[in-house]
């Protein structure tokens, strides 16, 4: 467990739904995890369903909170980064993440799905996070951002030879002992996600829900980092993780894909979240 310090989440503030940081705060104050914030972005909405968002850039915002916290002695323990579109944050972060006092350090690449780039992001902002990663402890790349990161071609439905690959490919970006996550992985109907323990593939997988699932990927990581900051194992914090997340899904899959563009139901998700948050034996 990371004994002491606060854990810096470094991703867009949306201001309608529950997305991005509007999540991950309540999910780890539920896991009683003590947070400091980092919005990398306000947006009046996020990046997909609603148009064009109005933005308001916090990178001058970020140099003096930094500055402010340096002279009342806020210590970092770890760090969530996630969504950002200004390599002028990119930069902020690099620094961040050399601290000496992070014991864990979580890179969410988040860029593109479904074999495309998301709004906004362009191929120069890949090589801001590939550098990212090099001082990331854990990675959580979606398929198609895995493939991007590596330069491995995107393929839907990759068999478990490319898996092993990208995982590997991604685990070489990384320092030593760094970790790499797949999300959004598809296999015989069902999807989830892969890693990679002693060298050996392992995969959970739940059945394909219809739709597209809006900050999923962002809660994800956030509940992996959680897991991880608790003293969850590798693996079981990836099973712990992708299961809550799985059975809050399942419960919005009649849900309008109006009514998806407004992230996850964390009304939901937090009671059982609670509930699960002590480690096992087989942790």
């Amino acid at each position: 467990m990371v004994e002491e310090g606060h854990l810096l989440i470094a991703e867009d503030f949306s201001a309608v739904g529950q997305l991005s940081m509007t999540a991950a705060l309540p999910i780890m104050a539920a896991m009683a995890i003590p947070t400091a914030s980092w919005p990398t972005n306000l947006l009046s909405t996020q990046t997909e369903g609603f148009g064009l968002p109005q933005h308001l850039e916090t990178k001058d915002w970020i140099e003096q909170t930094q500055k402010h916290w340096q002279q009342v002695g806020l210590k970092l323990g770890g760090i969530l980064i996630g969504y950002f579109d200004q390599e002028e944050i990119a930069q902020q972060l690099w620094q961040q993440l050399s601290l000496p006092s992070l014991r864990l350090r979580v890179v969410d690449p988040v860029m593109a799905d479904e074999g495309k780039f998301y709004p906004e992001i362009t191929a120069k902002h890949l090589q801001s996070l590939k550098r990212l990663c090099l001082r990331a402890d854990v990675i959580t790349p979606n398929l198609t951002e895995a493939g991007l990161l590596t330069g491995i071609s995107y393929l839907a439905c990759p068999d478990e030879a490319v898996l092993v690959k990208l995982l590997k490919n991604l685990n070489s970006l990384q320092p030593p002992n760094g970790k790499a996550v797949i999300t959004g992985v598809v296999k015989n109907h069902q999807i989830g996600c892969c890693w990679l323990e002693q060298d050996q593939l392992q995969l959970v997988t739940y059945p394909c829900l219809p739709g597209h699932f809006y900050g999923s990927g962002d809660v994800f990581a956030t509940l992996l980092t959680g897991f991880l900051w608790k003293n969850f194992s590798w693996s079981a914090a990836i099973k712990q993780a992708a299961a809550l997340l799985y059975e809050t899904l399942k419960q919005q899959a009649n849900q309008l894909p109006q009514q998806r563009r407004f992230g996850i139901d964390l009304g939901y998700l937090l009671p059982r979240l609670i509930t699960n948050l002590h480690p096992t034996a087989d942790n």
